[in-house]
């Protein structure tokens, strides 16, 4: 058992209901909830919700995914939308939509290639350039961030976007 004095977070309620608390913390924590009525309460609360979807959906879980929602199906729309839009800003965010799709896939090798694809047309767009440098650094491949920020496309819109904001602060013209 940990120190009782220590309250007891929201987390660790959730933690406790999901059963993922560490051990050492659960007496703790129902320690907590004999003295404190209204998070007692709370948790029962959580707990008959978590039986009602188990009772409800756990069937579903052990069923095959429907075609229609099969994520290379998902991702064709995104990819003919960014063909077809004409509008920059639209292009951007689908594209990105699409990199998250296949990000939360675990499909590293799409995204990674759909990254490249935007950076190569947007060099000189700042939210490009950290979007790709984001990217390279969340999936641990910090030698590609580094190029990126290294590079003279990226020196010279952090350059601009300086000189702006300098102007914007003194009043002149960059």
């Amino acid at each position: 058992m940990t120190d009782p004095n220590i309250p007891v977070t929201e987390d660790e309620l959730h933690a406790f209901v999901d059963n993922e608390l560490p051990p050492e913390r659960r007496g703790d924590v129902e320690a907590w909830l004999a003295t404190h009525p209204e998070d007692a309460e709370r948790v029962q609360s959580w707990i008959r919700m978590a039986e009602e979807l188990h009772a409800r959906y756990d069937s579903v879980a052990d069923e095959p995914i429907p075609k229609r929602l099969e994520i290379e199906r998902l991702a064709r729309k995104p990819r003919r939308w960014i063909a077809l839009t004409t509008d920059p800003v639209t292009r951007l965010q689908l594209r990105y939509s699409l990199i998250r799709l296949y990000e939360a896939r675990k499909d590293s090798a799409s995204a990674e290639r759909n990254i490249e694809v935007l950076y190569r047309e947007n060099p000189k767009i700042l939210g490009v350039v950290r979007a790709t440098v984001d990217f390279y650094w969340r999936t641990k491949n910090y030698p590609k961030a580094i190029a990126v920020l290294t590079r003279g496309d990226a020196l010279e819109v952090r350059t601009h976007t300086i000189a702006l904001a300098i102007g914007l602060a003194t009043g002149t013209e960059a």
